[in-house]
């Protein structure tokens, strides 16, 4: 037996319609935050780790035009309108999890975090650095954030330091979610 739902305006669809367009509303709220996101990532890392210009970067030339459509048009979706508007990002975002883009959404809104992860690539003088600070502080807080720190920057060792230069945006992509 089909589960049916009435809509606003009479009609009946299943149960199985209604999620599938409930998850195309999940997912476009999430390119909301993703999109932008990957873009500004791509203009802090790209120049020291693409070897593309930004502006034969087809990757990213999709991803701006999704994003360019997305905003374009914020506030005027439909559950009825949001699939095709999310079919293109669908498949290229599939082999990804949703915890890692989240994650790098959130590295991409602490933008002198990425700079300065960049500029400390030797792990040498990263140490060196802990060994100077970790005496000078003994505040919960302190100890916390330097531990946050080096685990980010133990997470992000192969694609900053070890995987470079990548070809262009996909790559560099291909390289940190599915390693």
């Amino acid at each position: 037996m089909r589960t049916l739902f009435s809509t606003t305006t009479g009609h009946f669809e299943s149960l199985r319609e209604a999620l599938a367009r409930l998850k195309d509303y999940d997912l476009l709220r999430k390119l909301g935050r993703w999109l932008p996101a990957l873009l500004t990532l791509h203009d802090l890392l790209g120049p020291s780790l693409c070897t593309t210009s930004p502006d034969l970067d087809s990757f990213r030339a999709t991803l701006t035009a999704h994003h360019d459509t997305i905003a374009g048009s914020a506030g005027t979706y439909t559950l009825e309108s949001i699939p095709s508007v999310v079919e293109g990002m669908r498949s290229v975002f599939v082999s990804y999890s949703d915890a890692t883009l989240d994650f790098l959404a959130t590295l991409a809104d602490c933008p002198a975090l990425v700079k300065w992860l960049l500029a400390h690539g030797d792990q040498q003088e990263f140490n060196q650095m802990l060994t100077v600070v970790r005496p000078c502080t003994d505040e919960p807080r302190m100890l916390s954030a330097i531990a946050s720190l080096v685990f980010v920057r133990t997470l992000l060792i192969d694609p900053l330091y070890n995987g470079p230069p990548y070809q262009d945006l996909t790559v560099k992509l291909r390289f940190i979610f599915l390693k």
